[in-house]
């Protein structure tokens, strides 16, 4: 989901994702040698689709502020915005929580992506907290 404007995404971001993503998948199929429980893996697919559909729909907030205030942002509002001021960070850790899941959690890789998430959100969330007050 993207609003078109003057911003632009850096090319090495564009760059690590193409490469990240991909790599990630792979690695964790090679590490993983025998699946989770079904129940276990039952829990990682729900939770992962639930809080992909959450990102989804709070980059979809976010996209809609700049339609009913061109040129300038707005505080967004709804889903998981009345509780927490990232969402979308938030929504995102959970998507690795549901890998380290499926990973079984025994696995280095799943508990590296896992710190990963988390320090980017730390470093992402304070600045747009303190923006929101």
């Amino acid at each position: 989901l993207t609003r078109h404007d003057t911003s632009q995404m850096h090319l090495a971001h564009l760059l690590f994702a193409l490469c990240y993503y991909p790599a990630l998948s792979l690695s964790l199929n090679i590490s993983c040698h025998s699946l989770p429980p079904p129940l276990l893996a039952a829990a990682a697919v729900l939770l992962f689709t639930w809080a992909s559909l959450h990102q989804f729909q709070c980059h979809k907030i976010l996209a809609e502020l700049r339609t009913h205030n061109p040129g300038a942002y707005g505080l967004p509002k709804g889903d998981w915005f009345e509780f927490v001021s990232s969402p979308h960070y938030f929504a995102e850790f959970l998507v690795y929580v549901a890998i380290f899941i499926a990973s079984r959690g025994g696995y280095l890789l799943g508990l590296n992506c896992l710190y990963q998430i988390l320090n980017f959100s730390l470093i992402c969330t304070p600045p747009t907290h303190q923006w929101y007050h």
